[in-house]
């Protein structure tokens, strides 16, 4: 099994979408890195698209814009052609859990046997 684990800031506010009895929602996390290159200093994003399912959608008035969240979950690599052609990568990663760093007291696992907090 692989695991992801990233801390990053929304940078935008969630989306949740019903499908059937369930919520999938759905944020997006750029992760930044720094390192050295022949002696100068690289910086690179790489932006996260994760997707989470919950059993209601009260939790997106917590994951909004700019709010620092710790994820968890299983990575899934995808390679796309765009409308021009270009062949591009995006990384997904399916939430098993998620942390708010700006909220008060918030774990969310999707282990049945642990209560929502909702």
């Amino acid at each position: 099994m692989i695991k992801l684990q990233l801390i990053g800031k929304l940078a935008q506010d969630a989306i949740a979408k019903n499908v059937g009895d369930k919520v999938v929602v759905e944020m997006q996390v750029p992760v930044n890195e720094k390192y050295k290159s022949n002696g100068e200093t690289v910086e690179r994003t790489t932006w996260v698209r994760g997707s989470y399912w919950v059993k209601t959608d009260n939790i997106v008035k917590y994951l909004k814009k700019g709010t620092t969240v710790f994820i968890e979950g299983r990575p899934v690599a995808n390679a796309y052609k765009n409308k021009d052609g270009e062949a591009k990568a995006s990384l997904d990663v399916y939430v098993n859990e998620l942390e708010f760093y700006n909220a008060p007291s918030t774990v969310i696992s999707n282990n049945p046997e642990e209560a929502l907090p909702f």
